[in-house]
């Protein structure tokens, strides 16, 4: 139990710190927003191919097109309700 006390309290030192937040948070936003990017390009050049290929059907094409917005929409939502529900969650302090 006091290893466990002795390591939440330096925890809570290591994350009071300015520095370590910052460090944390700019890690993060240029890892997602790389990401996002990359992610974002594939896409464009996929949909591009898609329909400069003039052996597919429309109907395919199109099919494709469908399938890739609704994954995006999906993958949207999924990242906005877990961080909507991660403010929300009245359980995120309680101890294990």
């Amino acid at each position: 139990m006091t290893t466990q006390k002795s390591s939440n309290i330096q925890n809570n030192i290591y994350w009071s710190k300015l520095f370590n937040r910052v460090e944390r948070a700019l890690g993060w936003f240029f890892f997602v927003t790389g990401l996002v990017m990359l992610i974002s390009y594939v896409l464009y050049e996929l949909v591009l191919s898609l329909f400069e290929n003039t052996q597919l059907s429309l109907f395919v094409k199109v099919g494709i097109f469908f399938i890739i917005i609704g994954f995006v929409i999906l993958l949207i939502s999924i990242i906005r309700e877990r961080m909507v529900l991660s403010k929300k969650d009245k359980y995120s302090e309680v101890e294990q």
